[in-house]
């Protein structure tokens, strides 16, 4: 019987655990675009992000900078199937966010860079999400 070094060891468990990990974690080009994509949520939970007329390449949380525990929305980042694709300016990006407090309205998203979009709840400051459960977003794309 053939023995296995300590090191042997912890590297097949580091490896199971970067595998393990790379199971809810949505990157582009992982076969999920333009589609339903469910990972881990703040909080351990999961969310449902749907999209309609772009590709999602990345997403991340916004938090109230007074208190990261507070969600208030989302910044997305889309291409329009090829890098860079989409014109900033004409692209429309409208999001509702479904979490702790509730449905958000639809919000149009505000383009801040080159194809990044921060969707942040349209209601009050004072109202804001402890995790979230599903991100809809709906693009209308106009191609640069």
């Amino acid at each position: 019987m053939r023995s296995m070094s300590m090191l042997q060891l912890l590297g097949g468990v580091a490896v199971a655990g970067a595998v393990a990990a790379g199971t809810t974690a949505f990157t582009a080009g992982s076969g999920l675009d333009k589609t339903a994509v469910v990972g881990k949520a703040v909080g351990g939970g999961s969310t449902s992000v749907t999209i309609t007329g772009a590709e999602l390449t990345k997403m991340n949380v916004l938090f109230d900078a007074g208190n990261i525990s507070h969600i208030t929305g989302v910044e997305v980042t889309l291409d329009g199937g090829t890098p860079g694709d989409l014109d900033d300016t004409a692209t429309t990006v409208e999001a509702t966010i479904a979490g702790t407090s509730g449905t958000s309205p639809a919000m149009v998203c505000a383009n801040v860079s080159a194809g990044v979009w921060d969707c942040k709840d349209a209601l009050p400051a004072t109202n804001y999400y402890t995790a979230i459960t599903t991100v809809t977003l709906t693009v209308a794309p106009v191609l640069a």
